[in-house]
């Protein structure tokens, strides 16, 4: 039965990277967005699974590679997004302190 799961896991991990593979060569997916690095991580993570059962040196290294990555993709978007939300504070704050003062009412 455990043997079973693991070769349904890793055809799921194979159809999940031949979709993200077409979904980016018809224009579905950005290849540098999420939706496309997280179905290569997981379809990869799952045929790495699959080898519990059939352990096969040459699919695994490719596997790992694959999921490294999908991995590296994946940081290096969080990692833009949190650059770029420090960056516009910071142009706010300038914008903020930089903005002209109005006279009081009792001048």
């Amino acid at each position: 039965m455990l043997e079973l799961l693991l070769t349904i896991g890793g055809v799921i991990g194979v159809l999940l990277m031949l979709l993200a593979y077409a979904g980016i060569h018809f224009s579905w997916f950005d290849p540098t967005k999420a939706p496309a690095l997280f179905m290569n991580l997981g379809g990869s993570s799952l045929v790495l699974l699959s080898m519990l059962h059939a352990f096969n040196l040459p699919a695994f290294l490719m596997e790992v590679t694959w999921a490294a990555v999908a991995a590296f993709g994946l940081v290096k978007l969080v990692v833009g997004r949190r650059r770029h939300l420090v960056l516009r504070q910071a142009q706010d704050e300038a914008n903020y302190t930089a903005a002209p003062k109005s006279k009081s009412a009792s001048s």
